[in-house]
């Protein structure tokens, strides 16, 4: 991940410049969040970075599906990838002919009347390395670009040739030529490289430019690279006093550092940092720091009890369901077992009989239940709540620790959410700045987080300046969430995020999807832009967009930090904020 890197070591702080800090030590319950929240990964060595990359996707073997495409997606709950393009199997649908309707891969049936006799356009419709003609048929669902007449890939009189001889579409300048390496180094909080000064060169990834290399330092208190002479802030390097209480989180256990102005360790980086030991599968403290768990109880048959069955259970939230005997008969006591998900919290369960009818079940209030099997088999309806809808709003809540934020404020659920998963931060000697403007760069970060921090693609067409967000927006350009260009808006991470602009990068990241609604009531619904209507729909539809309190939808208006907040809680939970 590109993070930021202050040029110059000062308290300042510089709005433009706040997705630096995604939030990476998760605090033990009870403890105050206000390390956590100043805390800075481009402080961080660069093994400590990888060791905070993503998870390795474990993909599901059912399909997830659009109107175009299909894929797998991550079987881990707490994944945060939606991005299709980036998932296991992700290809367009495929089908026999024109005529039928349900893809031979996935088995998604496509919208009514696909086989109708198309009446092809004379316009061409494109993306990075096609073209085609669409069906202007009113009603018509569109087709599939492989399947739609003209398709074929774009066609160029040379290498240095910008237009599509076929379609006219203009790729970016320079793409092709050779480098002509400069002799300034550019550079981030990781490493140096030396970037491509012949004109019109949209620029290199750092990793593919020439000289990239690690920093080099004579010793942990050397602020100065040898190479490139970029200082890294000082006492990032000091010897570590570790404290003796223990820090913890689900997973392990480890001493957090007390020196006085230290940013905090990342866990595995940290002394002691190991995995939480028990005596068995039902003892519920720790041998070594004794946080406690929720053990599975003791049954008659082997633990840990197995989940229960995706047939038999109904989930909302992100949390797993486990019971115990699993073939309880008649008449016997079953033990049902809720384990959340990373930042949720046990809500509710309800056990109910095949005909709806409620079976009285005893909440233990250690995230277990027990009721008496009935004759007839049941069902579960188990509710995960996100942290914040469960938060009690006082010290504990991460907003407590940004000076400018009140855990009281119309903002808590968006911003909680986001403090909690990573996706923005703060400082608490800076504040949040929650009526602060987003800038393109940010709202790249933002994805970027929330994507897990993917590989760059070998190639993009991002304009790299050595930004501390050009990493963010070389991915965004690659998965297609951010074009810098489309024809219609070119996107800047320098400039501020309007409402329609936020939610087009929203609706190409959850992979396009069409939305329900027919049109917009707003009274201004036509200021939307033309290429922004298809989004604008899809996110008012789903209510992540919403009205001004004047009514309006204002789709040109700036987009502060906490509106950001509050339309990406209600884009990735789907509940009302």
């Amino acid at each position: 991940m590109s993070i930021i890197k202050e040029q110059n070591q000062t308290n300042g702080f510089q709005p433009q410049r706040k997705e630096e800090l995604p939030m990476k030590i998760k605090r033990a319950a009870g403890l105050a969040l206000s390390v956590a929240l100043v805390l800075s990964l481009s402080l961080l060595p660069a093994a400590a970075e990888e060791t905070a990359k993503a998870h390795t996707h474990t993909w599901r073997t059912d399909w997830a599906s659009d109107s175009r495409c299909h894929w797998h997606g991550c079987a881990n709950l707490s994944c945060r990838t939606l991005v299709p393009a980036q998932a296991e199997g992700y290809a367009f649908h495929s089908y026999d002919s024109i005529n039928d309707a349900e893809c031979n891969v996935c088995g998604r049936v496509r919208a009514a009347d696909p086989g109708h006799d198309h009446t092809w356009g004379g316009g061409w419709s494109s993306d990075e390395s096609h073209h085609w003609h669409q069906c202007t048929d009113s009603g018509c669902p569109g087709v599939v670009p492989g399947w739609a007449n003209g398709y074929a890939v774009h066609t160029y009189d040379s290498d240095q040739d910008l237009d599509c001889s076929i379609c006219g579409r203009t790729r970016l300048a320079g793409l092709n030529h050779s480098h002509t390496w400069g002799a300034e180094w550019e550079s981030n909080e990781a490493g140096h490289w030396r970037q491509c000064t012949a004109a019109g060169c949209p620029g290199v990834v750092p990793g593919r430019a020439e000289g990239y290399a690690a920093h080099s330092y004579d010793g942990i208190q050397d602020l100065d690279c040898n190479i490139c002479g970029r200082t890294r802030p000082a006492g990032l390097n000091h010897s570590h006093t570790w404290g003796t209480e223990w820090e913890s989180n689900e997973t392990g256990h480890w001493y957090q550092c007390t020196a006085a102005g230290c940013p905090g360790v990342v866990p595995g980086q940290a002394k002691g940092y190991a995995v939480h030991v028990y005596d068995s599968v039902q003892d519920p403290d720790c041998n070594i720091c004794g946080r406690t768990r929720v053990a599975f109880p003791p049954s008659s048959g082997l633990l840990p009890a197995p989940p229960v069955p995706d047939a038999d259970i109904t989930i909302t939230g992100r949390g797993q369901v486990y019971a115990r005997p699993a073939d309880a008969r008649a008449g016997n006591k079953v033990t049902v077992i809720l384990t959340p998900g990373e930042h949720y919290t046990i809500g509710s369960l309800s056990v109910v009989r095949q005909d709806g009818g409620a079976v009285a079940a005893s909440d233990n209030g250690d995230g277990t239940w027990t009721f008496i099997q009935p004759e007839e088999k049941v069902r579960f309806r188990a509710v995960f709540l996100p942290a914040y809808q469960a938060c009690s709003r006082g010290g504990q809540c991460p907003l407590a620790a940004c000076g400018d934020l009140s855990p009281e404020g119309w903002y808590h659920n968006g911003i909680h959410y986001c403090l909690d998963w990573g996706l923005m931060s703060g400082s608490g000697q800076s504040g949040f700045l929650p009526g602060g403007s987003l800038s393109g760069g940010m709202m790249a970060q933002i994805l970027y987080n929330l994507a897990g921090r993917p590989e760059l693609p070998g190639k993009t067409a991002y304009t790299g300046t050595g930004a501390w967000y050009d990493s963010a927006v070389a991915w965004g350009v690659g998965a297609g969430v951010m074009n810098v260009e489309d024809g219609f808006w070119k996107f800047s991470p320098t400039e501020d995020v309007t409402r329609e602009q936020l939610a087009i990068m929203l609706w190409r990241y959850a992979g396009r999807p069409a939305p329900s609604a027919p049109s917009l009531s707003f009274s201004d619904a036509g200021a939307v832009s033309e290429w922004a209507v298809p989004a604008v729909r899809w996110a008012v539809d789903r209510g992540i967009l919403r009205g001004r309190d004047n009514g309006c939808l204002d789709p040109g208006g700036k987009v502060t930090r906490a509106e950001a907040a509050s339309m990406l809680v209600r884009f990735l939970e789907g509940t009302p904020d």
